[in-house]
């Protein structure tokens, strides 16, 4: 390389624009691994005992993200809306408490209820809205501005996909049974996974 290209270079890297750090409120108790991403200029609000697995890509390019307690996002899961299509609008995301995403799912909801699970490389296209105690298989697909209603199994495409788990919706002690396990699974991963969050919120 010339030493006019290798100045160039050097002038191009340190006048370059740093990436836009996201404005992160996370609560003390939640857990956030050093290999996770958290993107955009938008808000990303993360609830108490949260964790969020390393690979795992949180994205406020589009819309503020708010996620709340005791959800467990694992890795290569994306969670944000995308790019609008049409329209200019912000693109805000609610996860309810108690949300399980499990790996490589991607979801661009405007809102999943309360201790739904979305298994492997399961998605939840843009603006769908999905209720509580719901469970999209692996690689099963809730399509854009779908509604499903509470305790909503979904197992393959269309209505002939779609079927509310009544012993779910109907036995509290078999939800209670299901809280305890998951409980359970998250304080075995809060000793696996070290905290990084403070890279979030440090000025």
């Amino acid at each position: 390389m010339t030493s006019k290209a290798a100045a160039l270079t050097t002038r191009q890297s340190s006048t370059a624009i740093p990436p836009v750090k996201p404005r992160c409120k996370i609560h003390s108790t939640a857990i956030i691994a050093d290999k996770a991403q958290i993107t955009g200029s938008h808000i990303v609000e993360i609830g108490e005992n949260v964790i969020i697995h390393p690979h795992a890509r949180i994205k406020a390019e589009h819309g503020n993200v708010f996620i709340g307690r005791g959800c467990q996002i694992a890795e290569k899961a994306v969670v944000g809306a995308g790019e609008p299509t049409g329209s200019s609008d912000a693109a805000d995301m609610v996860i309810g408490e108690g949300v399980s995403i499990e790996t490589s799912a991607v979801v661009e909801a405007q809102k999943v209820g309360d201790y739904t699970t979305l298994e492997v490389k399961s998605s939840v296209g843009r603006g769908a809205v999905v209720g509580k105690w719901c469970k999209v298989a692996p690689m099963c697909e809730v399509r854009e501005q779908e509604v499903l209603e509470d305790y909503t199994v979904v197992f393959g495409d269309g209505q002939k996909g779609r079927r509310v788990d009544g012993v779910l919706r109907d036995r509290k002690e078999v939800r209670d049974a299901k809280l305890k396990g998951k409980a359970m699974e998250m304080e075995v991963l809060k000793g696996l996974i070290p905290d990084s969050q403070m890279k979030w919120t440090m000025g």
